[in-house]
């Protein structure tokens, strides 16, 4: 081969290279902005959800931060994820996350079914073995009847299972679902069947 034809064939070469440069470019600037604003429009999504949570936790705490909500939810559904399955099969008519921290308490509702006066709840106290507390009021509305709460001591120890309120075929449940340090995350569920969990 002569060296012209090498030459040529350089050329050419440099040609195709800068056609591939120039679409790795493009590919870059625009398949990249893509992925970006995907990112992004994921990120908002995942916020806005966090935000509604953070918008349906119910306490008494009128100075909680964003941030120690946040830390509250992701906790608690934490928490609930090993046992989300078991509680909406057992729970027919709704439960709620319940975060105790020491003596404050933090309600996140799925799907109650029931009026609850969650602002009825008062933890009394929390020992190293049991949280002392007085249950939320149940509205049922279908008899016009205010179940009030009870004050309970229920165990801090996970799985352990107590019905405390009872009203006809109306039970409120607690089932502990995590307990460490000053925190216990437990799930108060209602329901209407006979057979009552206990453990």
């Amino acid at each position: 081969m002569s060296a012209e034809l090498f030459l040529r064939l350089s050329h050419i070469a440099m040609f195709v290279g800068a056609i591939i440069a120039a679409f790795g470019v493009f590919g870059t600037s625009h398949f990249g902005g893509i992925v970006a604003q995907e990112k992004q429009q994921k990120q908002d999504t995942q916020l806005s959800h966090i935000q509604n949570q953070l918008d349906k936790i119910i306490t008494s705490e009128v100075e909680t931060t964003t941030a120690e909500k946040t830390n509250i939810l992701q906790s608690a559904e934490n928490a609930e994820t090993k046992y989300e399955n078991q509680l909406k099969a057992r729970y027919e008519l709704g439960y709620a996350l319940l975060y105790v921290d020491g003596t404050k308490w933090y309600y996140i509702p799925r799907e109650m079914k029931y009026k609850i006066d969650w602002l009825t709840t008062k933890i009394i106290s929390t020992s190293d073995t049991a949280v002392y507390f007085q249950t939320p009021t149940i509205v049922d509305s279908r008899v016009n009847i205010v179940i009030s709460g009870n004050t309970v001591s229920f165990p801090r120890k996970e799985g352990t299972t107590r019905t405390i309120i009872k009203s006809g075929s109306l039970r409120m449940v607690v089932e502990c679902l995590e307990a460490s340090g000053d925190t216990t995350i437990m799930a108060v569920g209602i329901t209407e069947q006979s057979d009552e969990p206990t453990k």
